[in-house]
């Protein structure tokens, strides 16, 4: 069973449903939820760019999780900020993006 972590950078409500939706989505696909992103093979995180603090804010949370997550997790960005603003999430190295409106994009990044 793979494992997974996920979080939202922000108190946005729409994020933070697109957050369930996806616990919801791995739970159903025998993914497991993990406390310690050092664990996860998965690490998605939900992001808001409401405002420039929305982005710095979210950026560092990104930041944060990257430093502890393992060097084979996955990191799937979801929500406005890889829409809105892609520029702050250069030289971040490899990431899947997924929009609000795009979250059944999901199954071709995870089969």
């Amino acid at each position: 069973m793979n494992n997974y972590f996920i979080c939202a950078t922000s108190a946005c409500m729409e994020r933070m449903l697109d957050a369930q939706k996806i616990y919801s989505y791995l739970e159903i696909n025998n993914w497991r939820h993990v406390t310690r992103v050092s664990e996860a093979d998965l690490l998605v995180i939900s992001t808001c760019a409401f405002g420039q603090y929305e982005d710095r804010c979210a950026e560092e949370l990104i930041m944060h999780y990257l430093r502890q997550k393992k060097p084979t997790a996955k990191l799937i960005l979801v929500g406005c900020l890889p829409t809105i603003n892609p520029s702050r999430l250069e030289g971040l190295g490899e990431f899947w993006a997924v929009s609000p409106t795009t979250l059944d994009i999901l199954d071709t990044f995870l089969g």
